[in-house]
């Protein structure tokens, strides 16, 4: 690759940077960080680059980094990535803000492409014209020293930014969907920030199959599982399995000899747990049944079955493709089922929000078109059968 970059390693290089960090017209990074061996994911190494400059930073030999992320938080310029979840989540922890011209380039391809999400490489050749070499994808970052080959492999995350980002704001521009992204940007940035303040017990694996009063013993084994795995700075499920959470609240016992019965119970790192374990299910056997946790409300039901559903989605890929934006990115297929529903039910959905299609620019790409099919005034008819969108949407004739 050739690229020229400066490695920074010590305080005083970082900080020599902050001029020209602040004045840049925009801003391109990325990080590497390990997340199967500690609470929270272990940021190894930050790349940066603004014009003209590129620079990885050691984060395992600089103790703090806060002006890594201060630089994101100026306003008026793009702060462009990749996939940039964990990034910003970075971000949120060493500030509690979010950068205001968060610019992700994965998903601002899918309101001008059909792929939703495209990986870096995929936009890289599309943008770029260029292959990125795959040699590092399994590099442990904790590792020093890097070699030549890993710290160039890293640069490789950040060089093409800028390129993607100009080339998808010309398109998004003619397209007249930068308002689109910046909407979905921002609802995307506050569903993120919001996960760090949630519990997520209600996210294991199985919990949908479990009563009240079992949720209740798998929310306080989560529980005792998350301030555990903070205390040693361990991976969660290193402390306790997703799959004996749920057997352990299955089962619905604090005797320590159901529960040491319980296969997989028999890892010496758990045994050693076993009287925090026998509380915490106590706990939540001795919670009151009008205390014991709900699960998030689903759809409401209704008689439509799921033809009529699977009907609007066909639809509604076609019209993706027709308008070129990422089926994935406008819709699920419960997204489409919610849409049907609520016009077909609206009663049903008086006390809950209403759906996505009927949203923004979700309703004035879509949610506007599956009315008209809905209400007879648009009919589907087969154009060609043997093209690969061969569906065609038109009035239908009286």
């Amino acid at each position: 690759m050739g690229v020229h970059f400066e490695w920074v390693e010590h305080r005083r290089q970082l900080e020599s940077l902050d001029v020209a960090m602040r004045s840049a017209p925009w801003i391109a990074f990325d990080t590497e960080f390990v997340s199967e061996y500690s609470y929270l994911p272990q940021l190894c190494l930050v790349q940066i680059a603004i014009p003209e400059q590129l620079v990885l930073v050691d984060t395992l030999a600089i103790d703090d980094v806060r002006c890594v992320w201060d630089w994101l938080l100026i306003p008026d310029r793009p702060v462009i990535v990749h996939a940039g979840r964990e990034e910003l989540l970075f971000c949120l922890r060493a500030t509690g803000q979010v950068p205001p011209g968060w610019f992700d380039v994965q998903l601002a391809a899918g309101f001008v492409t059909t792929v939703y999400p495209a990986s870096y490489g995929k936009l890289v050749e599309r943008f770029c014209h260029r292959t990125l070499p795959k040699g590092e994808t399994r590099t442990d970052w904790r590792h020093r020293p890097l070699s030549r080959r890993q710290q160039e492999y890293a640069c490789q995350d950040v060089v093409y930014l800028s390129v993607i980002h100009e080339q998808l704001t010309e398109e998004l521009a003619a397209r007249s969907r930068l308002s689109w992204l910046q909407a979905e940007t921002r609802t995307w940035q506050e569903r993120t920030a919001s996960a760090l303040e949630e519990e997520s017990w209600h996210r294991l694996p199985g919990i949908h199959r479990l009563t009240p009063r079992q949720r209740a013993i798998a929310r306080e084994l989560w529980r005792w599982r998350e301030s555990r795995a903070a205390e040693k700075n361990v991976f969660p499920r290193r402390i306790l399995r997703d799959d004996l959470i749920i057997e352990l609240a299955r089962r619905e016992s604090d005797q320590p000899q159901r529960i040491r019965a319980v296969r997989g119970m028999e890892w010496r790192k758990v045994s050693r747990c076993l009287d925090a374990i026998v509380e915490a299910v106590r706990r939540g056997i001795e919670t009151p049944l009008e205390e014991c946790p709900d699960l998030p409300r689903g759809t409401p039901s209704t008689t439509i079955g799921n033809l009529l559903p699977q009907f609007l989605n066909t639809a509604l890929h076609s019209l993706c493709v027709a308008e070129s934006i990422a089926p994935s990115l406008v819709a699920t297929l419960q997204d489409v089922r919610d849409f049907a529903e609520y016009r077909l039910a609206p009663e049903a959905w008086r006390d809950k929000p209403s759906p996505r299609l009927t949203q923004g620019w979700r309703r004035q790409l879509i949610g506007n078109t599956l009315d008209r099919l809905l209400s007879g005034k648009l009919a589907i008819r087969i154009d060609d059968p043997l093209s690969d969108h061969p569906l065609v949407l038109e009035e239908r004739q009286e």
